[in-house]
């Protein structure tokens, strides 16, 4: 009688204990929601003006001189970026009245602006005036490169602002 109550009791305990460990490695998937808003800012700006020289021999020349500058853009949604650029007039601040500089009716035939991820082109202004790009999440750097075609009747004058770049980022 004792064999069989130590059998039974043996039995029982392989019982309890498989059930226990059923019990114990059991799961259940506990869903959780996250709202996160819309995320889009402009980081890491090299520098806050492009500076473009200009030689006599460029002059003569009529050659493209540049300037670039690179900047972030972090975003958890997709996004358009969107490049403009104004040229000032005379007396608007940056252009001396009665002074030469740099008309703003020559400024609007001869610059270009180009804004590239890496070897990729993203954004070609000469191509279009009105240049944006549909980008994906993430943080990314880009390089904009502002060019200038000078010839004898556009010269910037040192010291003179030409105009004002605009880069705007707005989610799709």
């Amino acid at each position: 009688m004792r064999k069989f109550k130590g059998k039974i009791l043996v039995v029982m305990s392989i019982i309890l204990i498989s059930t226990m460990s059923f019990a114990i490695y059991q799961s259940a998937s506990v869903p959780i929601y996250l709202e996160i808003p819309e995320y889009l800012k402009i980081t890491h700006l090299s520098k806050g003006r492009l500076d473009l020289y200009a030689t006599s021999e460029d002059v003569r020349l009529e050659n493209e001189i540049s300037d670039s500058l690179t900047f972030n853009v972090e975003s958890n949604i997709n996004y358009n970026m969107g490049i403009s650029f104004e040229a000032l007039t005379p007396g608007d601040g940056g252009l001396p009245p009665g002074q030469g500089g740099v008309p703003p009716g020559q400024v609007k035939n001869a610059y270009n602006i180009k804004v590239n991820y890496g070897n990729d082109e993203i954004i070609n202004l000469a191509e279009n005036d009105d240049s944006e790009s549909n980008i994906s999440p993430g943080v990314k750097q880009y390089t904009l490169t502002f060019f200038l075609k000078i010839n004898k009747h556009l010269n910037p004058s040192v010291g003179n602002k030409i105009g004002d770049i605009t880069i705007t980022v707005l989610s799709t």
